[in-house]
This record gives C-alpha cells, sequence and structure tokens, in this order.
C-alpha cells in the first residue's frame, strides 16, 4: 500500500472523529437550551396562573 493512501486514510478518520465530536458538543448545547427554554415556560405560566406575588412571596429572597 502506498504511505500517501494510508496517511489520507488516517487523516480522514481524524476528520471523522473531530466532526462527530463536535455533532456531540452541539446536541448538548441544544438539549441544555431546550431545558432552559422549557423552564422559562414552566416558570411563565405559573406567573400567569397564578401571580407573581403567590409565587414570589413577600420576602423569599431573605431565605438565603
Amino acid at each position: 500500500m502506498h504511505p500517501n493512501v494510508r496517511e489520507t486514510r488516517d487523516a480522514r478518520e481524524r476528520r471523522e472523529r473531530s466532526h462527530a465530536a463536535e455533532r456531540v458538543l452541539k446536541e448538548r448545547r441544544l438539549q441544555a437550551a431546550g431545558l432552559l427554554a422549557l423552564a422559562a415556560i414552566v416558570l411563565l405560566v405559573t406567573v400567569w396562573r397564578t401571580g407573581i406575588h403567590n409565587v414570589f412571596l413577600p420576602g423569599w429572597w431573605r431565605l438565603w
């Protein structure tokens, strides 16, 4: 087998592994963004249904 063919195959395998890693990273970012969006929607719906004073009671920040 010619040495250049081997180098080309190695480069292709490295590129494929890099592409796969980028896809996984992109998927994780999208999943995190989706979960944050879902949490924000749940919070907004809760505030809309019950009112902000029932969700965040006066003095709630003093609990910490």
